[in-house]
């Protein structure tokens, strides 16, 4: 490690004072040394008793990051050993996700996520923020980062749309209330600036640019993409009867699938689909969150 980055880690160590700090100097790997302090942070989210003591721990993981991601070394270290927080990184190497939730006492989730993105010298870094007032019809938008619904992603498929390459993402919003949220959207960078959205998704009512599910907390919804049939496989959501129409905390699956299949760079909704449960030996990330 140079003295110059064994200099800022002491800093940052001294800035954040007994939240998470750099563990082990004399330890030769800064990557290690990074992953042991983020999991010390996500541990402190887990085991809070308050909400404040949550936050906190948070605030820490953001600074940490912000000090840390910028490193290119970043791309080439797998942060196996980091269980509680969603990080994404396609094959092309193009970005890389880092993405968590804070489980507050009232049944709420907060949502943090920061976007990495290579470059000469030092990475980018860019943050997903949630405004203050929610963006409305929000599978006919365009998203910018500052406007983001907030969510844990748990995978990324590229595909090709014209001659770019853009990136399926998929995420739910865990909720001890009465609604989950789960979210197909994708994820452009052009010119370097990363945007949410795009018109590729067509059911029964045209193209949306992300398609978003809503329904009761107390079940669970398949969303997940089999890699050898190339599509993104979902339960089919009901109400529980026929009075609870458009009432999302009643719906639940009724047992079918649908898909999302990938064809000329579009994802067509088909219904009815079969599937079986061997098909999960091809999906290839799981769900994370601190509850």
């Amino acid at each position: 490690m140079s003295i110059s980055s064994l200099i800022r880690m002491k800093f940052y160590s001294i800035i954040i004072g007994v939240l998470c700090p750099l563990w082990g100097f004399g330890q030769a790997n800064e990557m290690v040394l990074l992953e042991d302090s983020i999991i010390k942070c996500l541990n402190g989210i887990v085991t809070s008793d308050s909400d404040e003591d949550k936050t906190s721990y948070s605030s820490s993981l953001e600074q940490l990051l912000l000090e840390n991601l910028t490193n290119p070394e970043v791309f080439n270290y797998s942060f196996e050993r980091i269980e509680k927080m969603a990080i994404l990184k396609p094959e092309d190497e193009a970005f890389m996700l880092f993405n968590w939730n804070i489980p507050l006492s009232n049944g709420i989730n907060k949502f943090k996520a920061f976007l990495i993105l290579p470059s000469e010298g030092v990475n980018v870094i860019e943050k997903f923020t949630i405004p203050k007032r929610a963006e409305k019809k929000l599978e006919s938008r365009y998203l910018d980062l500052d406007q983001w619904y907030g969510c844990l992603y748990y995978d990324v498929v590229p595909f090709k749309k014209g001659k770019s390459q853009v990136y399926t993402l998929l995420g739910y919003s865990p909720d001890k209330k009465a609604l989950t949220k789960k979210y197909i959207d994708v994820l452009t960078i052009r010119n370097g600036k990363a945007r949410l959205g795009e018109a590729v998704f067509e059911g029964e009512k045209g193209l949306k640019k992300r398609v978003i599910f809503k329904f009761s907390s107390e079940v669970s919804m398949t969303v997940r993409y089999q890699e050898k049939s190339d599509r993104i496989i979902l339960d089919h959501l009901t109400p529980r009867s026929p009075n609870m129409e458009g009432n999302f905390q009643f719906y639940g699956p009724d047992g079918t699938f649908d898909a999302y299949e990938l064809e000329k760079s579009t994802w067509k909704l088909k219904k009815g689909v079969s599937f079986q449960a061997v098909s999960y030996t091809h999906l290839r990330a799981h769900e994370t969150s601190l509850h």
